[in-house]
C-alpha cells in the first residue's frame, strides 16, 4: 500500500505521475477483492485521508467540468472502485467512507452528472458515474447507521434524482438497486425517503418505470422496493409521497399515475396470496383498508365529473384507472374484513362514498338491456357498476351497522334498481340480488323497506342459480329472494383478471 500513498501536491499537475498513480490504484482495487486484505485496509487511515484531499482538490478546482483532461476522470473512477471494494460487507470501511470522503463523493458525482449532460455520449464519464453509484451502494448496504444518518444528504444532493434524466439502462438499474439496498427492512430509512422532497421524487421516478420494465430486472427491484414499504407499514406515507401535484392552470387530478401503479402492485399482492379456494391469505398491513378508503374518498369526490367527462369510456386517465382499481381491490378485501374493520371504514365515510358513487353511476351510465345492444368490453366503464355492487354486498354481509347505514343513506333503492340485465355490467343482476340478500339478512328494518318497494325488471335467469340465489316477483309485484347452494364463479374471476391486464397495457 506504500506506493498508493503519495504527496498530492507533487502529483496533481503532473500527468505522467498521475497515470503512474492510477496504475497503483488499479492494483489496490484488485487486492481489495480479498476479504483478509479488505479487513486490514480499515486501518489505513492515511490512504483514506489522501482520498479526501484528492476529491476536495478536484472539486475545488473544477477539474471535472473543465473537461480539459480525462486523467482526472480516470483517477476518480479508480478511487470509486477502491472504495467500492473496500466497503464490501465491512462496517469499519463504510464508517471510514463516512468520516473521510462521503460528502466529497456526493459533490464529485453531481459534477460528473453535469458533465454528462453536456455530452450524453461521453462513455468515460458515464462509466465513472456507474462506479460512483456502486461506490455509494456499497457504502450504505447492510449498514443501518449509514442509512439512517447519511441518506437524507444523498437525496438532497439530487444525484439519484438527476440520473433518471438519462436514458441509460445501467445507471438506472444501479440506482434502483441502491435505493432497494438502502431501504430494505429499515423502517427509519423508509421514513426518511418518504418525507424528503427529493426522496419522494426519486420514488415517483422509480415507480413510473414499472410499466415499461415488466420483463426487465429493474421491474423486480421496483416491485421489491414497494413491497418492502408495505411490509414496514408505511402505506399512508407512501401514498402521500406519490400524491399528485396540484396546479391551478393545469387543474387538479384526484389520483396520480404513480399512485395507480402502486394500486396495481397491491392488487397483485392480493391475487398472488390466495389459496386454492380463492381465499386471501396475505397478512396485509392493518391500515391498508383505511388508507385506500381515504384515497377512495378523494376520487369519489370528483367521480361525477370523471364519469360525465368520459361517458363512453373511450379513454383512460389516472382518475378512471384508479377508481376502477380501488373497486376491484375492495371487492377482494371485503371478503376478509371483520365487523370491526367494516365499522372503521364506515367511520371514515367509505359507505357514504360508495352510495354516492353508485348514485352517480346509475345516473350517468344507463343500462343496456336489449340483446341487440352490444356492450363495449374495451370501455373504461365495463363492469363498473357491478364492481360497486360487489363491494356493497361484501360490506353488508353479517354487519348490521353497515346494513343500517346503507338504508339511512337511501342506498336500498339504488341497489334494487340494478336487479336488471345490463350488458355493460355482466352479472350485475345476480350481484344486486345477492347484495339485497346481505342487506336484509337479520335486518327487519331493511326487509320492510324492500317489501315496500316495487321490484321492477327482475328477470328469472339460470345465472341466478350460478350465484346461489333464486329471485322472482310474486303476485303482488314484490321481490322474493331465497338462497340455494352457491357455486364457484370462475368466469367472474377471469373477467377481473382480463380487466387488470387492460389497465396494465
Amino acid at each position: 500500500m506504500c506506493k498508493v500513498l503519495i504527496n498530492w501536491d507533487t502529483y496533481k499537475y503532473n500527468k505522467d505521475k498521475l497515470r503512474e498513480w492510477k496504475l497503483e490504484l488499479i492494483n489496490l482495487e484488485k487486492e481489495l477483492r480479498d476479504n483478509n486484505y479488505r479487513e486490514s485496509f480499515k486501518s489505513e487511515k492515511e490512504i483514506w485521508k489522501l482520498f479526501s484531499v484528492v476529491l476536495k482538490w478536484i472539486n475545488k478546482n473544477d477539474k471535472i467540468n473543465s473537461g480539459d483532461d480525462i486523467i482526472y476522470i480516470e483517477i476518480l473512477e479508480s478511487i470509486f472502485k477502491v472504495i467500492r471494494n473496500a466497503n464490501g460487507s465491512l462496517d469499519s470501511n463504510q464508517l471510514n467512507t463516512k468520516e473521510f470522503v462521503l460528502d466529497e463523493i456526493f459533490i464529485t458525482m453531481s459534477k460528473c452528472i453535469e458533465l454528462l449532460r453536456k455530452d450524453v455520449t461521453n462513455k468515460q464519464v458515464s462509466t465513472c458515474i456507474q462506479f460512483g453509484i456502486q461506490c455509494i451502494a456499497n457504502s450504505f448496504t447492510g449498514n443501518p447507521y449509514i442509512q439512517n444518518n447519511c441518506s437524507e444528504a444523498l437525496y438532497d444532493s439530487k444525484i439519484f434524482r438527476n440520473i433518471f434524466d438519462f436514458e441509460d439502462d445501467k445507471l438506472q438499474l444501479y440506482t434502483i438497486m441502491t435505493i432497494n439496498n438502502i431501504l430494505y427492512n429499515n423502517s427509519t430509512a423508509v421514513d426518511i425517503i418518504l418525507k424528503n422532497d427529493n426522496g419522494q421524487e426519486i420514488l415517483k421516478r422509480i415507480i413510473s418505470f414499472a410499466p415499461m420494465f415488466k420483463d426487465d430486472d429493474k421491474f423486480d427491484f421496483i416491485f421489491v422496493i414497494f413491497k418492502n414499504i408495505m411490509n414496514l407499514d408505511k402505506l399512508s406515507l407512501a401514498f402521500n409521497a406519490l400524491a399528485p401535484i396540484q396546479d391551478e392552470e393545469l387543474g387538479s387530478i384526484a389520483i396520480s399515475r404513480e399512485q395507480v401503479i402502486f394500486l396495481k402492485f397491491i392488487d397483485a399482492f392480493l391475487e398472488d396470496n390466495k389459496n386454492e379456494n380463492d381465499e386471501i391469505v396475505w397478512e396485509y398491513p392493518k391500515d391498508l383498508p383505511d388508507v385506500l378508503a381515504v384515497l377512495f374518498k378523494r376520487v369519489v369526490s370528483s367521480s361525477y365529473k370523471i364519469i360525465s367527462d368520459n361517458k363512453e369510456g373511450n379513454y383512460s386517465t389516472a382518475d378512471t384507472d384508479g377508481l376502477i382499481l380501488l373497486l376491484i381491490i375492495f371487492g377482494n378485501l371485503v371478503s376478509v374484513l371483520n365487523e370491526e374493520e367494516k365499522i372503521r371504514l364506515s367511520n371514515l365515510g367509505f359507505v357514504e362514498d360508495l352510495i354516492t358513487l353508485l348514485k352517480n353511476a346509475n345516473e350517468l351510465q344507463p343500462r343496456l338491456r336489449k340483446l341487440e345492444d352490444k356492450a363495449n368490453e374495451n370501455s373504461t366503464w365495463f363492469m363498473f357498476k357491478s364492481d360497486i355492487i360487489t363491494v356493497i354486498s361484501g360490506l353488508a354481509y353479517n354487519c348490521k351497522h353497515i346494513q343500517d347505514e346503507i338504508r339511512e343513506l337511501g342506498g336500498l333503492p339504488l341497489v334494487l334498481a340494478n336487479c336488471n340485465i345490463d350488458n355493460n355490467n355482466p352479472y350485475i343482476k345476480e350481484r344486486s340480488v345477492f347484495a339485497i340478500r346481505n342487506l336484509c339478512q337479520n335486518n327487519p328494518e331493511n326487509q320492510k323497506i324492500i317489501d315496500s318497494l316495487e321490484a321492477k325488471g327482475v328477470d328469472k335467469s339460470t345465472n341466478l342459480d350460478e350465484m346461489g340465489i333464486d329471485a322472482e316477483i310474486d303476485e303482488n309485484g314484490k321481490l322474493q329472494i331465497k338462497r340455494i347452494p352457491k357455486k364457484e364463479q370462475k368466469k367472474e374471476q377471469e373477467d377481473n383478471q382480463e380487466r387488470i391486464k387492460v389497465l396494465d397495457e
